[in-house]
């Protein structure tokens, strides 16, 4: 139990300090993308700094898993340079003792990612999108090829983003309001020159209203000013922004409940959904990657041969990662398979490495 013990507090340090360095460069090169931003809309350099600080966490989530296999696979590394590894060994505790260790510990840090993804994740990245984007104003915007829909209530309004608009607002031009009736019947369209959400009301702008009547006649009426006020549009009134990381995993069931019902894309929420699963059962895998620094030779160019894997392995799947995730997004493959392919193809590389050594 002391050797465990041991083992457990010598792999943390290098776990934490791999994440901070991780994170740290995540969050540097954010806040140097943000200050291309600094200037529009009033979004200041204070803004922009705090909005890389609050993406710490969803960085931290991200980087996670790797840095439990740099930092692991390093720690490794130094209790096997210092021979620690080989007095344990010693006292009883063959390879598969070890793995043992490593495996439950790793089950803890799956815990500890879960909660996070639960907790602090949803909360400081809606934090962020609040800071960059203001308050929110509770209306679901989602991004298309050609502009951005939104539902409020009975109505569906599509519109285009203005030139140095705010991404994701419900603010923009040539837009369209199609009003709905009874049994789902396109009553009239709204076609409006520029569109904003106030406070207590939708403002259209240099509107032309189609309107259709039961007796099957068509009118047309032009407006230089249109209000929707709050009453109509309290129903439609949902989640701020709907980005996948601001959601905890309800939330995000949720809103892929309603992109399917309303016919919407949710291939996007529904890799997020799969991915906070993915994420959190590659970290024993991780681990067992690791472990084979532990059997290596106490030379140091067998120890510093493993630290290299170890860092290639880590940025080979996040990379591979992002790419396959893009590719489920564009309908290449199902979100699901999208989440988990790369967590299999780990799962299956780590085994081999795990037999080898075990066999060596």
């Amino acid at each position: 139990m002391v050797a465990s013990r041991y083992l457990i507090s010598s792999v943390v340090p290098g776990i934490l300090v791999s994440l901070l360095a991780l994170v740290a460069l995540g969050s540097a090169i954010e806040f140097v993308g943000e200050i291309k931003e600094v200037g529009r809309g009033g979004y200041t350099m204070t803004q922009a700094a705090a909005y890389a600080l609050l993406g710490l966490a969803p960085g931290a989530y991200v980087f996670f898993p790797v840095a439990v296999l740099i930092g692991a696979a390093v720690s490794l590394n130094g209790l096997g340079d210092r021979l620690e590894l080989l007095a344990l060994r010693t006292l009883g505790y063959s390879r598969r003792g070890l793995g043992w260790v490593l495996a439950a510990f790793g089950v803890v840090l799956m815990a500890l990612a879960f909660v996070f993804g639960e907790t602090v994740l949803p909360e400081a990245s809606a934090k962020a999108q609040e800071i960059k984007h203001g308050t929110p104003q509770q209306n679901m915007v989602y991004e298309t090829a050609g502009g951005y829909w939104t539902r409020l209530a009975s109505r569906y309004v599509f519109f285009k983003r203005a030139p140095g608009g705010v991404p994701g607002a419900l603010e923009g031009v040539d837009a369209k309001v199609y009003e709905l009736g009874d049994g789902h019947r396109l009553n009239r369209i709204l076609y409006a020159g520029r569109i904003a959400l106030k406070p207590h009301h939708l403002l259209l702008e240099d509107v032309t209203i189609v309107q259709w009547h039961d007796d099957g006649l068509q009118t047309v009426q032009q407006q230089p000013r249109y209000e929707i006020p709050e009453a109509g549009l309290a129903d439609g009134l949902v989640s701020s922004r709907a980005l996948p990381d601001t959601m905890n995993l309800l939330q995000l069931h949720r809103h892929i409940q309603f992109l399917r019902q309303n016919l919407l894309d949710d291939r996007r929420y529904d890799l997020a959904f799969w991915t906070r699963f993915s994420t959190v059962l590659v970290i024993p895998v991780m681990l067992l990657l690791a472990l084979p620094s532990a059997f290596a030779s106490t030379r140091s160019s067998q120890l510093r041969l493993h630290e290299f894997i170890a860092i290639l392995i880590g940025v080979a799947y996040l990379l591979f990662s992002r790419v396959i995730a893009n590719v489920s997004i564009a309908g290449g493959l199902p979100p699901f398979v999208g989440a988990f392919l790369p967590l299999i193809l780990l799962s299956l590389i780590a085994v081999l490495f795990f037999r080898q050594k075990m066999r060596a």
